[in-house]
């Protein structure tokens, strides 16, 4: 092992390992190795030696030891098992909403269907018009350069700024370090962004956006990343946002950057993008139903991890109660 690791070895005459193995990830010890622990920051402590070996250990005799380690072994999997359900649990709650929101998105469930024209999706449904982006009363509008925004523009408690960086899991973010004062702002307005506005990252991961909501008002698109912004609204930001997420396009991208040693995301890639487009008040209605569908997933999600945090808390109480004799234990005298 590298000089940054201690390696200790019991002496299992008097220490049975797998008791100590419990008992060192109690979160009573780990407050003492804190406690014993020097350095400037806590990802930068250091536990000597001298100052681990000073530690108190409470030892039962060694059959009772493993009669502990064997009961923890036996509830600690029991709690596991039932941990790892609820994880797989909204591992399916999670696939079974994105099979039903591309249902909706791309009417899987019309009775009636034609062959994709342009051969990305399949089936359309017959009422829906297939294009391309660019038919679809658009603008696109790459981030300033970076001649125009720099580093040391950069203030904290600004105007946040919008770089790939802020692009998580569809939402927009914003980051305290990059923001800008109201002056830089204003020498950058056409950058500025408006409610329905989508922002794509131009580098790394191809596809990754976020739609601008009321919240996000305002704000600047950076210079990593490229503005659309619906202006017939052929498509609502909100339904063309979730067609973004469906397999289909999220494969559209993938092949548009094969070859490339860095992705980078263009206005001719994105005006190309295949679209499906259904009536403006089916739109609507397919993200309220898709709103609906979250929410309620939601909530199924918040319940189980509720339920994990609560496994998680007995499983560390248990162990704690059982190598510090606060539990009766099988096998080990009161």
């Amino acid at each position: 092992v590298s000089p940054a690791y201690g390696v200790y070895r019991l002496d299992q005459t008097v220490v049975y390992p797998a008791y100590y193995d419990y008992l060192i990830r109690t979160s009573a010890y780990v407050a003492e190795m804190t406690r014993f622990s020097r350095g400037v920051t806590s990802s930068r402590l250091r536990l000597y030696p001298d100052e681990f070996l000073r530690l108190a250990s409470p030892l039962p005799p060694l059959p009772e030891q493993r009669a502990i380690a064997d009961f923890l072994d036996s509830e600690t999997v029991r709690i596991d098992a039932l941990i790892a359900k609820k994880r797989r649990m909204v591992e399916l709650l999670d696939e079974r909403l994105a099979d039903a929101v591309e249902t909706l998105v791309l009417g899987l469930g019309e009775s009636r269907t034609e062959h994709s024209t342009t051969g990305w999706f399949g089936q359309v449904p017959a009422a829906w018009k297939e294009t391309t982006l660019r038919h679809l009363g658009c603008e696109v509008q790459t981030g300033p350069f970076g001649s125009q925004l720099h580093a040391e523009d950069y203030v904290e408690g600004g105007w946040p700024v919008v770089n790939p960086s802020n692009l998580r899991d569809g939402e927009i973010a914003a980051i305290d370090t990059m923001t800008v004062d109201v002056e830089t702002r204003s020498k950058l307005e056409r950058h500025v962004l408006r409610p329905g506005d989508i922002v794509f990252g131009r580098r790394g991961e191809m596809g990754r956006a976020g739609l601008v909501r009321e919240p996000q008002a305002g704000w600047l698109c950076g210079t990593g990343s490229l503005r659309l912004r619906l202006v017939h609204f052929d498509l609502t930001p909100g339904y063309l946002k979730l067609l973004l997420e469906t397999k289909a396009l999220r494969r559209y991208f993938e092949l548009v950057s094969v070859g490339s040693t860095m992705d980078n995301l263009n206005s001719e890639i994105l005006l190309g993008l295949p679209c499906v487009v259904p009536t403006a008040d089916e739109q609507v209605a397919i993200t309220r139903r898709v709103e609906t569908l979250r929410a309620h997933k939601g909530r199924m999600t918040a319940a189980l991890d509720r339920q994990i945090d609560l496994l998680t808390e007995k499983r560390k109480a248990l162990i704690t109660a059982a190598v510090t004799g606060e539990l009766d234990v099988p096998g080990v005298a009161a």
